[in-house]
């Protein structure tokens, strides 16, 4: 092979190293996992993520690209003594969502609801008064339904809780972040609305993705202003084979540069100008979260040694209403109201208990 064909995405604080054909291309496992890995996966999510029991009703919302997930998730429930009924919908996360499904989340009839979609219903007004005012239990599937039983799906929900939850104290609304990377990134926040994805599904009033692990918040409107730079992937772009620049003032995009930015442009002005806000800013909690080609999914964004930023509607911790993009940058330093958390995407000793630590460690 032409070595000046690839380039090496390396973070070795996590043990990631990923090899970028010049074609587009990423070598990674084999996207399609084997029926033992679903079925683990699955039942992760079923019983331990939600610990739902006979008694509850469930439905399965997805859209045409996870409907090969409906039926093993009707066979394992099935199996568990789990009754799971499913509707299929078509969604743009554009426009509102239809009287069918809005009435889905926010009618008596189901009380645990999981997603599968292309386009998340999390930021939603539907899906924030499902949870937050009727207590209704939510999951969202946010890996490609190909791969399905990747290592981030068979993590240990109390391991990703332990570091959630430990790793929120640091995030106090009103501190200032800042952040920077070692491909360019420099700027800094408020903290508005913080949050904490610990994975723990089961109580009423819960939810998140599946899988599960990051912790951050919703700033505070106009505070976000610096240099982002996006070095690993943006969804519905793709892997970044060269960085993608945004200049950003009082949260608003005002500059962008590199090979991706015609496409980010042609994204905001089809999908609406809402994205060229940053509306989130996270660290990635799964070390067993790995990198996806596909992009119009962003599982990397639990990546253990990340920090993302969400464009556009944040109704789960902000008032901004519309589509959401993340886009994700590798190696972060950050810090916290003066705070060093982590250096060049490595967690700072002493922050978390020593097990905690280990485990966010392992490759």
């Amino acid at each position: 092979m032409d070595t000046t064909a690839v380039r090496l995405w390396n973070c070795p604080q996590i043990g990631l190293q990923f090899i970028l054909l010049e074609v587009g291309s990423f070598l990674f496992h084999n996207s399609r996992n084997n029926v033992a890995t679903v079925r683990s996966a699955i039942e992760n999510l079923l019983l331990r993520y939600l610990g739902i029991n006979p008694q509850e009703r469930v439905i399965f919302i997805h859209d045409g690209a996870y409907r090969d997930v409906a039926a093993p998730l009707r066979q394992i429930a099935s199996e568990n003594s789990i009754r799971i009924d499913v509707c299929e919908v078509q969604y743009d996360g554009i426009q509102p969502l239809d009287n069918t499904v809005a009435e889905l989340l926010v009618g008596p009839e189901y009380g645990v609801i999981l997603f599968g979609t292309v386009h998340n219903i999390w930021h939603t007004s539907e899906r924030r008064r499902a949870k937050y005012e009727l207590r209704k239990r939510l999951a969202a599937l946010v890996c490609p339904p190909e791969e399905m039983g990747g290592s981030a799906s068979l993590a240990d929900v109390s391991k990703i809780g332990a570091a959630a939850q430990q790793m929120k104290a640091f995030f106090e609304a009103g501190m200032t972040v800042r952040v920077t990377t070692p491909a360019g990134s420099d700027f800094s926040a408020i903290i508005g609305t913080p949050f904490c994805e610990h994975g723990n599904y089961s109580l009423p009033g819960t939810g998140g993705d599946f899988p599960s692990g990051e912790v951050g918040f919703g700033p505070q409107v106009g505070s976000v202003n610096g240099r982002i730079v996006y070095d690993v992937k943006v969804q519905h772009i793709g892997l970044m084979k060269e960085p993608l620049c945004l200049q950003v003032q009082e949260d608003r995009i005002c500059v962008v540069s590199g090979p991706g930015s015609d496409r980010f442009h042609q994204i905001c002005a089809e999908r609406g100008d809402v994205l060229n806000y940053i509306s989130e800013i996270s660290i990635g909690l799964n070390p067993l979260a790995r990198v996806s080609a596909a992009p119009a999914y962003i599982p990397e964004e639990k990546t253990f040694g990340t920090v993302h930023c969400g464009h556009g509607g944040n109704a789960s911790y902000g008032t901004r209403v519309g589509p959401h993009i993340d886009g994700v940058m590798a190696n972060p330093t950050v810090v916290i109201g003066g705070r060093v958390l982590m250096r060049d995407g490595a967690l700072l000793p002493g922050l978390v208990d020593e097990s905690t630590f280990d485990w966010l460690l392992q490759k």
